[in-house]
């Protein structure tokens, strides 16, 4: 993923369904040991609007459960994380959840450019070999964090829904990565955003 400014990730939380009907035995993943910023912090000289506001702890989104860091820092930026440069970062979240048939993710992105290319991809490992690998077309799958004529505002409603706004133009999207028959039989070992 690129790092720049003009297009940047924010990884909010991850959630994974071991279940074999959906939304039934959801897992919230602790991301807590990986997130690199404060929400209400200043960073590439810019600040997130209305930071004060966002949620955190558990919280359930469209029937999914979320565990939101609370703090010190409370999400992944792949600005902070490029030292707000223009280099390619990415994120590595270990898993080790078994049978996993879908993945869910809290995921906007800052000040992000509209496709149609994908700038942005989402790679799941299963402990047998099975990989995928779902492309974020932002206008699509992914979107700005942001509600301003400036940046994307346009996803799916499909795969990608909000879930949570706070009135001040600013909101969460969730998206859902559901996984090839192969990750049923191999514990997912990890996803990589990048």
């Amino acid at each position: 993923m690129k790092s720049s400014c003009a297009f940047a990730c924010s990884i909010i939380a991850i959630a994974f369904s071991a279940a074999a009907s959906a939304r039934a035995g959801e897992i919230p993943i602790d991301i807590s040991a990986l997130v690199n910023v404060l929400w209400t912090s200043p960073f590439c000289d810019n600040s997130i609007v209305s930071g004060s506001t966002f949620p955190f702890g558990s919280q359930n989104f469209g029937g999914v459960p979320f565990a939101i860091p609370a703090g010190p820092n409370n999400y992944w930026s792949g600005a902070v994380a490029g030292n707000c440069g223009s280099g390619t970062v990415s994120l590595t979240v270990p898993v080790g959840v078994s049978g996993v048939r879908s993945v869910f993710t809290l995921l906007n992105t800052f000040r992000g450019e509209t496709g149609p290319n994908a700038y942005l991809y989402v790679t799941f490992t299963g402990s047998g070999g099975a990989t995928a690998t779902q492309p974020l077309v932002s206008g699509v799958n992914v979107r700005n964090y942001n509600n301003s004529d400036e940046y994307t505002n346009t996803i799916n409603n499909t795969s990608t829904i909000q879930v949570w706004t706070n009135g001040e133009q600013q909101r969460l999207d969730r998206q859902e990565y559901i996984l090839p028959a192969a990750f049923a039989s191999q514990v997912l070992t990890m996803l990589a955003i990048i």
